[in-house]
């Protein structure tokens, strides 16, 4: 036992009171002990000395022990009392055990006490010891139910056939219904959601119950006035030693507003990519359109005019005018130099070779283009790439290998460009590498819109057209790597992308 024990006697035979110290010395127990006779000293001592321990005579001439034991239940009730007494009857001994004392001990019986007194204290720290625990139960119980009602979410201990058990009243400012209707069993879970959202909320249930133990899903329920509200169901499965559902821990979260953001941003992103479709149609119409009056009316006329030049400089003769020979010579020249590049430009805006010989073609006729700066090494892993893509996104594929290479040639100053193009299951990925001077790829990304440019967001747009994707890694002074992944057309009528 702890030392320091205070032992309250009350008993007004000295010498009675010796022999009890004396047992309890001599079971080598430590305490320090008063004794009182009358309730006055019986009071004041349960005041200042707080006695962890009452031995108390049940007869006294001026107090007794029931007495005694009556203040110990109203003041400190936590405190072993034991009567220490000469004979007293057996329904007395009873009784006083009733009325909440710990034990009783025959004085002609003293070995007794020391045993009775170790058992009180070992059942008073037992009593406090459970009261403590109880307590903590009680505040955390409080603290629980305080965090419960605090946070945006009604927790709910499920079961496996959705019946369901709320925690608190939350429920009802959720659904309409109270949390009585569901406790009663007059309602189940699965009558509020959404027929259509059934199966895939029991997919996840069941996914989860398979591997991780827990589940995160999203359906629509229908509430008591009729509204449709959006939730995120959180929960843990608990499974008896069988492996069959005990029960559920989880939590409903209201999600109607994130929901609708998310399909409102859905919508517009959906409404973004057909008006940048339809710009990028119509540039390539404008470019078609462009292409061709450079080819049939620039080029027609350069053509003629070419060909008036070379008549009136045959009919000039060497030897009186051999000045404005030479001049109609060199203008011949300059114009046989427009009209490549007239040729080039209209290439470059509508690629005949494209419509003519396809898409492979067209790609190395670009990349012989680049050829003429940089040494070009390119590998075609596709027997017949051309039957793998419908005329529509050909042109755009051969958009952004242009692109790449415009770029390429203006920023990055190579020495050598690679090229692979190659199948993977349902995709053919475009890859363009170069070892020239490389960017900061995050930095170019984090600019403000008016000085991002358009050359990566064009890239990554014309690929979203076509339901791909293109990725691009690149470091200052270590090169760019381009990567744009297509997937395969069906059939050649396929569309680029679905109308919004």
């Amino acid at each position: 036992m702890a030392p320091g024990l205070r032992i309250l006697i009350v008993e007004d035979m000295a010498s009675d009171a010796e022999l009890m110290t004396y047992e309890l010395r001599q079971a080598k127990l430590p305490f320090t002990s008063r004794r009182v006779e009358n309730e006055v000293e019986f009071l004041r001592e349960i005041d200042q000395f707080h006695p962890d321990l009452i031995l108390s005579d049940y007869h006294l001439p001026h107090f007794n022990g029931v007495a005694a034991l009556a203040l110990v239940q109203e003041k400190c009730p936590e405190v072993p009392f034991i009567f220490v007494s000469g004979a007293i009857g057996e329904d007395v001994a009873i009784d006083s055990l009733k009325r909440g004392a710990t034990d009783y001990v025959l004085k002609d019986r003293l070995s007794r006490l020391a045993p009775a007194v170790k058992r009180a204290l070992r059942e008073a720290a037992e009593r406090r010891e459970r009261h403590q625990a109880q307590e903590a139960l009680r505040e955390s119980e409080q603290q629980y139910r305080l965090l419960v009602r605090s946070i945006p979410a009604v927790v709910y201990r499920g079961y496996a056939d959705w019946m369901v058990d709320f925690v608190d009243d939350k429920i009802e400012e959720l659904t309409g219904y109270s949390k009585e209707d569901f406790d009663s069993r007059r309602l189940k879970w699965l009558d509020l959601v959404v027929r259509a959202d059934l199966p895939a909320a029991k997919s996840a249930f069941l996914r989860g119950r398979e591997t991780t133990g827990a589940y995160v899903r999203e359906y629509r329920i229908k509430t008591k006035d009729g509204r449709i509200l959006w939730l995120q169901d959180r929960g843990q499965i608990i499974c008896n030693l069988d492996g069959r559902v005990e029960y559920i821990s989880g939590v409903f979260f209201d999600v109607t507003e994130s929901q609708r953001a998310k399909m409102a941003l859905q919508e517009s992103e959906q409404r973004l990519r057909f008006l940048t479709n339809q710009l990028l149609t119509a540039q390539e119409r404008e470019r078609k359109r462009i292409s061709m009056e450079l080819h049939d009316e620039l080029g027609q006329s350069l053509t003629v005019l070419k060909l008036q030049i070379r008549a009136i400089e045959r009919n000039l003769r060497e030897d009186d005018q051999p000045e404005l020979k030479q001049e109609s010579r060199e203008l011949l020249r300059y114009l046989d130099g427009i009209i490549d590049n007239v040729r080039r430009l209209s290439r470059d805006l509508s690629p005949s070779i494209l419509e003519d010989l396809g898409l492979e073609s067209a790609l190395k006729y670009l990349l012989e283009g680049v050829g003429k700066y940089f040494k070009v090494n390119h590998s075609f892993e596709i027997d017949d790439l051309n039957s793998l893509f419908p005329a529509e996104t050909q042109i755009v594929i051969y958009r952004i290998f242009q692109e790449s290479l415009n770029n390429i040639t203006k920023h990055a100053g190579p020495c050598q460009v690679s090229v692979t193009v190659r199948r993977d299951g349902g995709s053919v990925s475009f890859s363009l590498e170069d070892d020239g001077a490389g960017f900061d790829v995050a930095q170019i990304l984090n600019r403000d819109g008016t000085r991002r440019g358009l050359g990566l967001a064009a890239l990554d747009e014309r690929a979203r057209m076509l339901r791909g994707g293109c990725q691009v890694w690149s470091r200052p002074g270590a090169g760019t790597k381009i990567v744009c992944t297509i997937p395969v057309s069906p059939g050649k009528n396929q569309q680029i992308v679905e109308k919004a």
